[in-house]
C-alpha cells in the first residue's frame, strides 16, 4: 500500500497514537493511594479530527467502510477507560500509576481510511501554507519524566520489555495475561486486532490503482503537474521522495503541493477515485455482512463498556 494511505490508524494500533509515546508508573510509596497520582486526561486535550473531511476536495466524503471502523473520539474514550482500569490493576499489584495525559496529539484522520489523504494531499488552503507536511504538535514536555522500571513495564504490559526482547511475565507472579493494560483491554471487550473491515479498506485501495479509470485520472494528473514542469507519475508516493526531511516546508515544497492539489481539482482525481473504491467497497460489504456486523457490534460494545467504566 502506498505511503499516504499507511498512514491510517487502525482500531488495533489506536492506543499506540492515544498514549503519547509512554506509560507512567512508580513504585508505590508507603500508604500512598493510586488515585492520588492519576492526573486528568482531559487536560489540555487537542481537537481530534472530524469523522467526516470538512474543508479539501476529500471535503463531505466518507466511504462505505467507515461505519464499521472505530474513529478518534470513540477510541480516545475507549482508552481513558482503559486506562483506569489498568491503574486500578497496577494499584492491586503494589503499583502506583499515573495515567498518561491522552488526547494531546491526534492523528490527522479520524479513522483507518485516512480520507483527508487518502488520494494524497487534498486541501489547498493546507498546502500553502505546510507544503506536504501535517499539522504538528509540540508535545516535547508531555511524559516527559515517564522511566518504567522492568518490574512496573511487566506488570503493565505483561513482558519485560518492549519488542521481541521482552519475556513474558512468569506464571504465578499474578500479573494478569498481557498485563493491567491486557486485562483492561479484556473487560471492556476492546481487544480488536486485525480486521476483516481493515483488510476490505487496505483491499480496495489496492485494487483501485489497477482500475481503468483510475489509472486514466493519474495520468491526467500527471500530464497536468508536468505542464507546470513536475515530472510526478504517482500523486503518492513521488512528492515524498523530495519532501519532508525538514518538519519546515520549503518554498519549493509548498509551490508543488500547491500544484499537486491543483491538478488533483482541475482533473476530478479525488472524485474518480472515491468513486471508483465506493464501488468496490460496497460490494465487498454485501460478500462480507456478517463478519463486518459482528466487528460493528464489538466496536459499540466497547463503546458502550467504556461509557459505564
Amino acid at each position: 500500500m502506498r505511503d499516504t494511505a499507511r498512514r491510517a490508524v487502525s482500531a488495533s494500533t489506536l492506543a499506540g497514537a492515544l498514549l503519547l509515546g509512554g506509560t507512567a508508573c512508580s513504585a508505590q510509596e508507603e500508604g500512598a493511594s493510586s488515585a492520588a497520582s492519576i492526573g486528568s486526561a482531559e487536560n489540555g486535550e487537542v481537537k481530534g479530527p472530524p469523522v467526516v473531511p470538512v474543508s479539501g476536495l476529500t471535503k463531505g466524503l466518507a466511504l462505505p467502510l467507515e461505519a464499521y471502523m472505530l474513529n478518534y473520539a470513540d477510541g480516545l474514550q475507549i482508552e481513558r477507560s482503559k486506562q483506569r482500569l489498568a491503574a486500578a490493576c497496577m494499584k492491586r499489584l503494589g503499583f502506583r500509576y499515573r495515567v498518561p495525559e491522552l488526547g494531546l496529539m491526534p492523528p490527522p484522520s479520524s479513522n483507518d481510511a485516512n480520507m483527508p489523504r487518502r488520494y494524497g494531499i487534498t486541501d489547498l488552503k493546507e498546502s500553502e501554507t505546510l507544503g506536504y507536511q501535517v499539522p504538528s504538535v509540540d508535545i516535547s514536555k508531555v511524559n516527559a519524566d515517564v522511566n518504567p522500571t522492568r518490574a512496573e513495564w511487566q506488570a503493565l504490559m505483561g513482558r519485560t520489555a518492549p519488542g521481541p526482547e521482552g519475556m513474558a511475565a512468569p506464571t504465578g507472579s499474578g500479573i494478569p495475561e498481557n498485563g493491567c493494560l491486557g486485562e483492561a483491554s479484556r473487560k471492556l471487550d476492546a481487544e480488536f486486532g486485525d480486521t476483516k473491515t481493515g483488510e476490505l479498506n487496505r483491499k480496495s485501495y489496492e485494487d483501485s490503482l489497477g482500475d481503468p479509470a483510475v489509472q486514466d485520472v493519474i495520468r491526467r494528473w500527471s500530464a497536468c503537474m508536468r505542464s507546470s514542469g513536475y515530472q510526478f507519475t504517482d500523486p503518492q508516493n513521488a512528492p515524498f521522495a523530495h519532501f519532508g526531511e525538514s518538519s519546515t516546508p520549503s518554498a519549493e515544497e509548498i509551490r508543488t503541493a500547491v500544484t499537486d492539489v491543483t491538478c488533483k481539482e482541475k482533473t476530478d482525481l479525488v472524485g474518480v477515485w472515491f468513486s471508483v473504491e465506493t464501488r468496490m467497497q460496497k460490494e465487498f460489504i454485501e460478500e462480507n455482512q456478517l463478519v463486518l456486523d459482528a466487528e460493528k457490534k464489538q466496536v459499540a460494545d466497547a463503546i458502550k463498556n467504556a461509557s459505564r467504566t
